[in-house]
């Protein structure tokens, strides 16, 4: 593909003011190609999404809604509990939920839209005092185009139209340089009076161990924490010497009911240090020139069957039409499993 065709194809792809190629993309963008080559090619260049609505998906939305009414609500000391959870059940049944999940083992495990004001009065029960000893400074924090966490440049190559061999690429290409953005939105950035950071939610449905132990190392957690320190030497230089910026805090909840309320609930930080960092950024920057490498140079996607059945802790999103048999069933699949919906765009805050 030539770059003037990717360009006006994609919305992460673009070119500067001054020419030079950038490159906008998320985690999750970033992660997916890393797993699986043929699972980015169909969700980030052929805007393949399914057609049935999944429920780790429309739970974790209103979870989080409900979570950043939450913060905000005590942030500007106007909680209340009996508000705040009829909120919850007015969005449980805007998203109809017993309709889509009645009998999905997850909502059956949690105990229905009952199951969930429950499990968010235990929340707001357990996490009151600890709102004021981790003070929240900032909400719903973007960063995409706007240019804000620079992963980076790379020299890449565009091949002559006129070329056809591959083998010819480092001979007779052109040069260009390749500027990588990270895309993505903080949910909530927090002041511990030592340490700035995010603050980021997890559910699972059962704790197993330290529940850390499944984000570090992750890719998406150190990145909220590079994001943050690069934001805050761009916007707050002031604040940056007063605070440490290496850790992330996590929240998580377990979906399943417990005698003991207060263990449904755990609060752990993560910490990385300069070097880890570092390490992160350049990993990111060989993702992003494996992508280029695809889209301009045509290399082709590889589809990684080892995360079939699990990819980021649940089947693909792809798996049933990769597991057809014939073109013609796979072609049939696509037609009644997916839609090509709107192109992604890192401008957009997506759910």
């Amino acid at each position: 593909m030539q770059i003037e065709e990717a360009i006006s194809r994609y919305h992460w792809f673009q070119r500067g003011e001054d020419g030079v190629i950038e490159l906008f993309l998320d985690h999750h963008a970033l992660a997916t190609f890393r797993s699986c080559e043929a699972s980015f090619e169909l969700s980030m260049m052929a805007n393949i999404r399914p057609v049935h609505k999944s429920w780790n998906l429309e739970f974790g939305i209103i979870f989080h809604k409900m979570i950043e009414e939450f913060y905000i609500a005590k942030r500007d000391e106007k909680f209340e509990l009996v508000p705040w959870l009829q909120l919850a059940i007015g969005l449980w049944d805007k998203y109809q939920m017993e309709a889509q999940f009645g009998e999905h083992k997850m909502y059956k495990m949690l105990g229905g839209v009952y199951g969930f004001i429950d499990m968010l009065a235990q929340y707001a029960d357990h996490f009151a005092a600890e709102v004021d000893r981790l003070r929240v400074i900032g909400i719903e924090i973007t960063f995409g185009k706007k240019r804000e966490v620079l992963l980076g440049t790379f020299t890449a190559y565009q091949l002559d139209p006129t070329l056809q061999p591959h083998f010819k690429i480092e001979f007779d290409a052109q040069v260009e340089q390749v500027r990588c953005y990270l895309t993505g939105r903080i949910d909530f950035l927090m002041d511990s009076g030592n340490a700035i950071g995010p603050l980021d939610h997890k559910t699972t449905a059962f704790f197993r161990g330290n529940p850390a132990n499944t984000y570090d190392p992750q890719e998406g957690m150190t990145g909220y924490i590079f994001a943050v320190q690069q934001i805050m030497k761009t916007s707050f230089p002031e604040l940056l010497g007063q605070r440490k910026v290496d850790r992330i805090w996590m929240n998580f909840a377990q979906v399943s009911p417990v005698k003991d309320p207060m263990e449904r609930f755990k609060r752990v930080p993560i910490f990385k240090t300069d070097w880890q960092l570092e390490q992160y950024r350049l990993r990111q920057l060989r993702t992003f020139h494996k992508i280029y490498d695809m889209i301009v140079l045509g290399e082709r996607a590889d589809w990684n069957t080892s995360v079939c059945n699990n990819m980021f802790h649940n089947e693909c999103q792809y798996r049933n039409l990769h597991r057809q048999n014939t073109n013609d069933a796979m072609i049939q699949v696509l037609k009644t499993d997916f839609k090509v919906a709107a192109p992604w765009n890192p401008e957009q805050i997506e759910d």
